[in-house]
C-alpha cells in the first residue's frame, strides 16, 4: 500500500438472523410511554378533498395540504371501499408511499416503491419489512361531500410523522410460564424478534444480551456518512425504555463469551471489565449479525494479505468504525493533494462509503477514491450488470 493510503474494507460475513431486515429507519426513535405522554398530541381536522376525489377501490391518491401545516396526506381505498388515511410517508426511511417515484397498493398491501416495505391498506400494520412500525391511521369523516382527516399535532403546532409502536402484549410482572428465552444481538434482526415474541403473547422472561452499549441503534449510518460522529448515540431506532416497560431484561454492554447448550446457559461479561455472569434461557437466539471481513488470517471470516498489520486499514461495522475512517483520512491528508483511499468491496456498503467520502475531495482530504470489487460491475451480483453500469457512471461522474 502506497503511503497516505486508507483502505476500507467494505464486506460482512454472513450470520443468522443478519439480514432479517437489512435497513432501518432514518425518522424519529420509537419513545417510551413516559415520553409519548409528554409529547402528547393534539387534533386537528382538515378539509382534504371533494368526495367526487376519492379514489376507486384498490386504488390511493395523495393529497397535499398546507394549512396547519405542509404535509401530504394518502387516502387509500381498499377492495372492500373501506377509506382510510395514512401519512404519505414510509416508516423505514420516511420516503413517499406514492409520488413521482410511483405507488404500489395490491392485495390491500401498501408497498413503498423505494425498499418494498409492506401495509396493511386498512390498518396500516406492517406485513413485510424492512420497515418495522406501522402507519399511523388518521380518522376520516364524509361530510357535506367532503372528505375530512383529523390530523395530530404536537405542542409544538407541528405533525406528528413518529411511527407507531407495533401493538404487543405485554406480561405480568413475575410471570415465569412460557419458558426464558435469551436473544444475543440487538440489531434489526433482534427487535423484530422481540416485537413478534412480545406480540405472541409470551409469559415467560426475555432478555436480550448484547456488548453494544448503545442498544438498538440504527448501524447502516455507518457506511451512510463517513464522519466524526458516533451514530449509536444519535441514531438509536427503538428506546430501551420501550422494552424495559415490556418487561424486557436488557443486559446491553455484556458479550457473551461462551455458550453451554447441555446446562442451557451463557456466560456474559462487561465490555468495561467485571465479573462474569451467568445466564440461563429455554431457547436461546442468536441474532448478533454477520462479522465484517477483514485482510488478517488469524480470524475466521478474514483472508491472508500481506500487509494486513498495517494501521491505516479499516472496516465498517461498529459505531466508532467511521470516526476511525475519518481521523485516517485527516491524519494521511497531504496538505496540497490529500489522501489516497482504496476501498475493498464494491456492493451496498463499499459505494455507500465511496459517495460519503465525495465531500472529502470537495475539501481537499481526498485526493482519490478506487473502489475494488468481484465483479465487472458495482452491485452487479444483487442488481445486475446493467444496473451496476449505471451506477458506475453516476459515482465516477460525481
Amino acid at each position: 500500500l502506497a503511503l497516505g493510503g486508507v483502505v476500507i474494507i467494505a464486506g460482512l460475513v454472513a450470520a443468522s438472523g443478519f439480514m432479517l431486515y437489512s435497513m432501518l429507519s432514518d425518522s424519529k426513535p420509537r419513545l417510551s410511554a413516559a415520553k409519548r405522554a409528554d409529547e402528547a398530541a393534539k387534533f386537528v381536522e382538515v378539509d382534504l378533498c371533494p368526495e367526487d376525489e376519492i379514489p376507486a377501490p384498490g386504488n390511493m391518491k395523495p393529497f397535499k395540504i398546507t394549512t396547519p401545516t405542509r404535509t401530504t396526506i394518502l387516502l387509500v381505498v381498499s377492495d372492500s371501499s373501506k377509506v382510510t388515511a395514512f401519512p404519505n410517508s414510509c416508516s423505514h426511511y420516511n420516503l413517499p408511499l406514492s409520488g413521482k417515484s410511483g405507488s404500489v397498493l395490491s392485495k390491500d398491501r401498501i408497498v413503498c416503491p423505494f425498499h418494498a416495505a409492506c401495509f396493511n391498506a386498512e390498518t396500516g400494520d406492517v406485513e413485510d419489512g424492512p420497515a418495522m412500525d406501522s402507519l399511523p391511521v388518521y380518522p376520516t369523516r364524509i361530510h357535506g361531500g367532503r372528505v375530512y382527516v383529523k390530523i395530530p399535532l404536537t405542542n409544538k403546532n407541528k405533525l406528528v410523522s413518529r411511527r407507531q409502536p407495533c401493538r404487543h402484549v405485554v406480561k405480568a410482572p413475575g410471570s415465569s410460564d412460557g419458558g426464558d428465552i435469551v436473544i444475543v444481538g440487538c440489531g434489526a434482526a433482534a427487535a423484530g424478534a422481540i416485537e413478534t415474541i412480545l406480540a405472541s403473547g409470551h409469559s415467560g422472561s426475555l432478555t436480550v444480551v448484547s456488548k453494544d452499549k448503545a442498544g438498538f441503534w440504527d448501524r447502516v449510518k455507518v457506511s451512510k456518512a463517513i464522519s466524526s460522529t458516533d451514530y449509536s448515540s444519535r441514531n438509536v431506532f427503538i428506546d430501551p425504555a420501550v422494552w424495559k416497560e415490556a418487561g424486557v431484561n436488557l443486559m446491553l454492554g455484556y458479550e457473551v463469551t461462551s455458550v453451554d447448550t447441555g446446562s442451557k446457559s451463557l456466560d456474559a461479561v462487561p465490555v468495561e471489565g467485571g465479573d462474569s455472569v451467568a445466564v440461563r434461557y429455554d431457547k436461546l437466539l442468536c441474532a448478533s449479525g454477520g462479522p465484517a471481513r477483514t485482510f488478517r488470517a488469524d480470524r475466521d471470516e478474514g483472508f491472508a494479505i500481506d500487509g494486513a498489520e498495517l494501521g491505516n486499514i479499516f472496516v465498517l461495522r461498529d459505531a466508532t468504525d467511521n470516526i476511525h475512517v475519518h481521523k485516517a483520512v485527516e491524519e494521511y491528508a497531504d496538505a496540497e493533494h490529500g489522501a489516497r483511499v482504496v476501498i475493498v468491496g464494491s456492493s451496498f456498503i463499499g459505494m455507500e462509503a465511496a459517495a460519503s467520502l465525495q465531500s472529502y475531495v470537495a475539501d481537499g482530504l481526498v485526493r482519490s477514491i478506487d473502489v475494488i470489487g468481484m465483479e465487472a460491475e458495482p452491485f452487479e451480483r444483487v442488481l445486475g450488470l446493467e444496473v451496476g453500469r449505471v451506477m458506475r457512471a453516476r459515482h465516477e461522474r460525481a
